[in-house]
């Protein structure tokens, strides 16, 4: 049985954090791809569970990050194939744009740790079956997107109404950060853009002090990645 999950990183800060931990635990071999390497991407068929890891671009940079139109056409053609995909932050947007919507800057940036609302329709779908019924999260992006046609919109939050959205039972996309932890959250913060605080901008020291929501984020991330992941 193939027990791989092929993950593209597009940045070395950017690490899939929790979710490495989650693999070894259900013993799945993570393969990584830094798609900024000029990589050889594998057979989209072949590729049956694929996650797709943040960055500090944007999905429309394609002029000062040329190897992006090539990764948005092997995302697309995962998902074609009717694989297993989960896209964090960077890796929502690729999707998004992936299957024809648009992604760009939202009004205002989103960092650090702020409330988002699952819709009721997260609740029993498939592969957020189990999420918490409140949830405070990691966020780390200044951009957003229409959803995809056929999407399901799953999350929200006061600064950004597309947090979450599912295409089908195999496709989720989660525009926040739940894999963190304190040693990837101080390399984010270390290796990040420099922000200046604002509504939906948090200082180093809160965002710092709010490691400790990772308990329950890890625990709503174990369950979608059961539901997706788990044959």
């Amino acid at each position: 049985m193939n027990k791989k999950i092929v993950t593209l990183l597009h940045a070395n800060f950017e690490q899939p954090g929790y979710v490495s931990h989650w693999a070894g635990q259900h013993q799945f071999e993570m393969e990584e791809i830094q798609c900024w390497r000029n990589p050889v991407y594998p057979d989209p068929k072949d590729v049956k569970r694929l996650l797709i890891m943040g960055g500090p671009m944007g999905v429309y940079q394609t002029k000062e990050y040329p190897w992006l139109a090539d990764e948005i056409r092997f995302v697309r053609a995962v998902i074609d194939a009717g694989n297993k995909v989960l896209g964090i932050c960077l890796g929502s947007q690729l999707i998004a744009a992936a299957m024809g919507a648009k992604v760009y800057r939202n009004d205002k940036a989103e960092i650090g740790w702020f409330e988002i609302k699952w819709e009721k329709e997260a609740y029993d779908h498939p592969l957020t079956y189990g999420v918490s019924s409140h949830s405070k999260v990691f966020h780390f992006h200044g951009d957003t997107f229409d959803l995809p046609g056929d999407a399901v919109l799953l999350a929200s939050s006061k600064a950004c109404k597309h947090q979450a959205f599912a295409l089908g039972n195999h496709v989720l996309a989660l525009q926040f950060h739940m894999e963190i932890t304190n040693e990837l959250l101080e390399e984010m913060l270390f290796y990040g853009d420099d922000f200046e605080p604002d509504t939906f901008v948090q200082t180093h020291k809160v965002i710092q002090s709010g490691i400790y929501e990772v308990v329950q984020n890890h625990t709503d991330l174990s369950a979608m990645l059961e539901n997706l992941y788990c044959d």
